[in-house]
């Protein structure tokens, strides 16, 4: 059986289109700010794993890496951040923008520590933009699951640069997109079937690996 591609490399067939990123981030950002008047830093509210915030932070994105397409249901809450889209080094002389829910972008641990410190100008401010599906217009999902350049920009030095440092040519990029494939499948069939069961199973073991080897790695870093 042979799964449709989807346009946005993030999304299998089974997966819901990001949508309103910018009204929604808005209204989490009213929320905070009528519960705390005057509070400047609203990503020291969001980050929180165990707030509402957080939480509803990861409804925006369909619980997805904004990046990758990640689910956060596939992996571990530990493998999930808060990421600044434009890095707060470059923004240094504006820390309450870069703090501001419009510079915050759900992300898997992978996504949000390989990209780090990386310096956008406004063109690819633009261009990589995840929030407003620019960013699927850049990169695409070949027939095999790998993540791709669009033609058109594989000689732009910063996208080869994002590409790379976000590890998107990685194997494990391939394996994130089989098993939102195999759960996406699995909500379509009987939960009394054989076949659930068996693809369940193969999910859970696939997962299980996939997170013991970033939680290792986390914590190797820290």
């Amino acid at each position: 059986m042979s799964l449709e591609v989807s346009n946005d490399y993030r999304n299998t067939c089974f997966c819901t289109p990001l949508n309103n990123i910018y009204d929604k981030k808005q209204e989490l950002e009213d929320i905070i700010l009528t519960s705390h008047p005057g509070v400047n830093d609203i990503y020291r509210y969001i980050k929180e794993k165990r707030g509402a915030y957080f939480k509803s932070f990861c409804e925006i994105y369909n619980r997805k890496c904004a990046y990758c397409g990640a689910h956060i249901s596939l992996g571990d809450i530990r493998l999930f951040e808060i990421d600044h889209f434009i890095c707060k080094s470059s923004l240094k002389n504006n820390s309450i923008e870069a703090n501001k829910t419009r510079n915050l972008v759900f992300s898997c641990y992978a996504c949000n520590r390989g990209k780090s410190k990386l310096v956008f100008d406004d063109e690819h401010k633009s261009l990589l933009n995840p929030d407003d599906n620019s960013i699927a217009n850049v990169f695409y999902r070949d027939e095999e699951y790998y993540i791709k350049i669009n033609e058109r920009f594989t000689d732009d030095r910063l996208v080869q640069q994002f590409y790379n440092k976000l590890s998107f040519n990685d194997e494990f990029r391939r394996l994130d997109y089989f098993l939102l494939e195999i759960n996406g499948l699995n909500e379509t069939l009987n939960h009394d079937s054989k076949i659930y069961y068996i693809l369940n199973d193969l999910k859970n073991k696939l997962m299980s690996k996939r997170n013991n080897y970033f939680l290792q790695k986390k914590e190797e870093s820290q």
